[in-house]
């Protein structure tokens, strides 16, 4: 048995050790999230556009992932169309704890297609590079 305890403890000393080597543990990705509303609509009157308003909400952003601070965006609105919008904010660094805790940014979109069901795709791009993307999908019905 005492044979077996310099073996032991160095088999715990290492396994204590492997944390430490390991370095700290990056935080966990910001959260994304893509709202659409209405998700349900009637189709528009010939001619006519219907809106729809698009939330991007960001949470939790931190220094190692500071490209989600205010990326820019791409909206592929599901009819062909796509349009981008680069956000207007103070620098990460002079960001308050409330903007990095939750940061949301409406679109509105006038869309004109027909009765069906579309998916809208957002890009996150940072200096022209995608680095994160979600879709919401929407139904357009026949109208009464």
């Amino acid at each position: 048995m005492k044979r077996l305890l310099p073996v032991f403890s160095v088999v715990l000393a290492a396994a204590l050790a492997v944390p430490v080597l390991a370095g700290p543990k990056k935080p966990k990705r910001p959260g994304v999230s893509v709202r659409v509303s209405p998700r349900v609509s009637h189709a528009p009157l010939p001619g006519h556009t219907r809106h729809v308003f698009l939330y991007i909400t960001i949470e939790n952003v931190t220094p190692e992932w500071e490209q989600y601070w205010c990326p820019e965006f791409r909206v592929e609105w599901g009819d062909g169309s796509a349009s981008g919008r680069e956000s207007d904010c103070v620098p990460f660094h002079e960001a308050s704890a409330e903007d990095l805790a939750y940061r949301e940014y409406p679109f509105t979109y006038d869309y004109k297609w027909g009765i069906g069901h579309s998916r809208i795709n957002v890009e996150l791009h940072r200096a022209g590079k995608k680095f994160d993307s979600k879709s919401a999908d929407i139904t357009v019905g026949v109208g009464h």
